[in-house]
């Protein structure tokens, strides 16, 4: 019997056959079968977890105590029970059969605990729910811990190694290459530590050179600024981090378990603190002073498939809890091309320093994004801050297209840099239009070295150089 594992292929041939294994009875067990409804499984106990998750955010400790066990349910119990396993004992009959029993039996005992939970929700009632909190009962907020800004001082960035060939189409070391071009010049301003799969240490150092530490934990991709961890820091000069959800916008590349779990594994790992927040975010989907506002996309934050069951007033209260932020300032639109992010905002903008954004510039009537830009600036020029200042905004560059052999053309996204230790690492296309946009940047950051990089393959994958890196703020991790 075939003992692959379940793969990208798997994913495709079940959402297009509608077709997948009924228990008992369904012919011989044919392993393609088993795959397909090892995923259906997958998808079903995700979203219990998350409706696990979820409602223990609302509930008090009270009522939890009264309707569950002692612990969240988690991933790990998922496993205990060997759902994850891609193989099941050669595909014999009598394992598949006690190994289906298993899993009835969990995703019977989860759906029994949401609907407990769910009948003391309602018996709080939405008034008089609880603020989000951590398993801990506290938020980074409650701590005295906030997000500083991208342009405060870093002691490192760390970024996530390119994993997958299956995602880049025969392209895997072409994106390998411009991700390490980002490590080197990001490098020569402050380390950076590699996220990388178990035996690929050597491969980065051998394109990266010796200025970037690998470290081998398991991944699925290699966005680390959107499923990596975000940093906070209090006042005496502290870091944690908060762990938010990470569902691969919204399922869109599976699978993510690894991915989602790499927040946990990195806090272990620096043995430091972990704020876990009950609720999907995106490191790109937001921006942040360090003053007390954050500016983020209602086209991101607001789609059905990040936080459906979460009301804009209630991503708010989570973003002030596990951000440390004062005021959000809701654009409505981010890039009309970015289907991959639905919007991010580190598409289009970036913090320049406290009061001031900088806002990508439409190429002319016709452009696409002509409305959405006029849109975000009308906003953005009628807003206050948390400080009360009214926001200047910068016009940014005019984003240009680069060709790729074989694929064609792909837009080269100047707005999505990266601000470094005294640098702002630039895409580039290697067009005519990269200067004026390194010039533009120049200006608007007179204090930092502008540095491009080579980007189109990255920006064919859904991004930039901001989308791949995750500044950590200077200072000490607190356990």
């Amino acid at each position: 019997m075939d003992m692959r594992s379940v793969d990208e292929k798997d994913v495709k041939d079940l959402e297009t056959r509608g077709r997948y294994l009924r228990r008992r009875g369904f012919g011989g067990y044919r392993s393609e079968d088993v795959d397909a409804f090892l995923l259906e499984l997958i998808r079903e106990v995700r979203g219990l977890l998350a409706e696990n998750e979820g409602f223990r955010a609302g509930v008090s400790p009270e009522h939890l105590r009264s309707t569950t066990s002692s612990r969240p349910m988690t991933p790990f119990d998922v496993q205990d029970a060997g759902f994850n396993r891609a193989r099941v004992g050669g595909y014999d009959m009598r394992s598949v059969d006690e190994y289906l029993d298993e899993v009835t039996e969990l995703l019977t005992a989860l759906t029994h605990e949401n609907e407990a939970l769910r009948r003391a929700s309602s018996e709080l009632g939405r008034g008089g729910r609880e603020p989000m909190t951590t398993s801990a009962s506290s938020t980074p907020r409650d701590d005295g811990f906030a997000m500083p800004a991208e342009f405060s001082p870093h002691q490192a960035t760390w970024m996530s190694w390119p994993a997958r060939e299956d995602l880049w189409g025969g392209r895997l070391d072409e994106a390998k290459d411009e991700w390490a071009a980002t490590a080197r010049a990001v490098g020569a301003f402050e380390p950076v530590a590699m996220v990388c799969d178990p035996g690929q240490a050597e491969d980065v150092r051998n394109r990266c050179g010796s200025g970037v530490e690998p470290l081998e934990v398991p991944i699925d991709d290699s966005w680390l600024r959107d499923n990596g961890p975000i940093f906070v820091t209090n006042p005496s000069g502290e870091v944690a981090l908060v762990h938010f959800g990470f569902n691969s916008w919204g399922e869109k590349y599976l699978p993510f378990d690894r991915d989602a779990a790499l927040p946990e594994a990195l806090a272990a790992y620096f043995g430091v603190r972990r704020y876990v927040a009950p609720f999907v975010l995106e490191g790109g989907s937001f921006f942040v002073d360090g003053e007390g506002t954050l500016i983020t996309t209602e086209q991101c934050l607001l789609h059905p498939n990040r936080n459906p069951s979460l009301s804009r007033e209630e991503i708010e209260e989570g973003l002030r809890a596990f951000l440390g932020v004062d005021m959000v300032i809701w654009l409505p639109h981010g890039l009309v091309e970015d289907r991959d992010t639905d919007g991010h905002v580190d598409g289009l903008a970036q913090y320049v320093r406290p009061g001031a954004v900088m806002l990508a510039t439409a190429a002319g009537s016709d452009d696409p994004n002509a409305e959405r830009f006029e849109e975000d600036r009308g906003v953005l020029t009628r807003t206050h801050d948390a400080r009360g200042r009214s926001l200047e905004v910068l016009e940014g560059p005019v984003n240009s297209w680069a060709e790729l052999p074989e694929i064609g053309p792909i837009v080269i996204p100047y707005m999505n840099h990266y601000l470094a230790n005294g640098a702002v690492i630039v895409p580039v296309g290697e067009v005519p239009a990269d200067e004026p946009a390194l010039e533009l940047l120049a200006k608007a950051y007179p204090d930092r070295e502008v540095v491009g990089v080579p980007a189109a393959w990255i920006s064919h994958g859904g991004g930039g150089p901001h989308c791949i890196t995750q500044q950590v703020p200077a200072g000490s991790f607190v356990s």
